[in-house]
């Protein structure tokens, strides 16, 4: 599938420059930023956090209380 997508000059420079400091095209930087952006949604979706095994529904949870921590402690 392909997508055309308008960038101003600045952020198309910012694109290049990055995906060059990568070893990639433009391309295949953007693709793997979609990916690694789809990845991410979908584990931080409940239900879907609900289809896996224990241990990494376990692991998970533990791992997000971690990070909420400190924002919480901010707030008490």
């Amino acid at each position: 599938m392909t997508y055309s997508i308008n960038l101003e000059p600045k952020l198309e420079d910012q694109l290049r420059a990055e995906a060059a400091r990568l070893g990639q095209t433009p391309s295949e930087f953007l693709k793997t930023i979609v990916e690694e952006y789809l990845r991410a949604a979908r584990k931080a979706d409940p239900a879907y956090l609900l289809t896996r095994p224990q241990e990494e529904q376990d692991r998970s949870l533990t791992a997000q209380a971690g990070r909420a921590a400190p924002v919480y402690e901010e707030q008490v």
